[in-house]
């Protein structure tokens, strides 16, 4: 259901198109050293087959993300989570719940990205009790515009920001 679902391997997902995805654009479990995730673009219509999606979802895994465009994702546009390190810099993520989500003891860098017309631009929180802590992260440089919210963080959560 998933665009590309990499498990246990070294992914280098560059410059390709994934549009109206059933489910998560690119999913990526536990990716071993020098993956990366830049220069793609995601794109969802008005119509699109996806109700559920992540453009990237990223679990268990440390690796950049950069230079992505993601635009009318219904869920988020990068989704951090199962205590995940990435660094996330210079994308452009528009029209999705969320832009970035940072949770469950991941711990994200994000900086230089443009995050404009989402519901929530980067949020942090636990969603699974069993990992106790929510998401970190550190914020430099990013541009949040025209977002219904921001910034959130939860009580398990944590942020550093010169962004606000």
């Amino acid at each position: 259901d998933d665009g590309i679902h990499v498990l246990s391997g070294r992914a280098v997902v560059e410059e390709n198109v994934f549009s109206d995805n059933h489910a998560d654009g690119i999913d990526v479990d536990f990716a071993k050293e020098g993956s990366r995730i830049s220069r793609n673009r995601f794109t969802i219509s008005s119509g699109g087959a996806d109700r559920n999606g992540d453009a990237i979802d990223i679990s268990f895994s440390a690796l950049p993300v950069g230079k992505n465009r993601v635009e009318g994702c219904s869920d988020k546009g990068i989704s951090v989570g199962e205590a995940s390190r990435p660094i996330i810099e210079r994308n452009t993520i528009r029209g999705c719940v969320y832009g970035i989500a940072v949770k469950d003891r991941s711990e994200a860098v994000i900086t230089g990205n443009i995050l404009k017309n989402n519901q929530i631009a980067v949020g942090l929180y636990r969603k699974k009790p069993h990992f106790i802590e929510g998401g970190k992260a550190t914020l430099v440089d990013n541009t949040l515009t025209d977002n219904e919210r921001d910034i959130t963080v939860d009580e398990y959560s944590r942020i550093v920001t010169n962004d606000l």
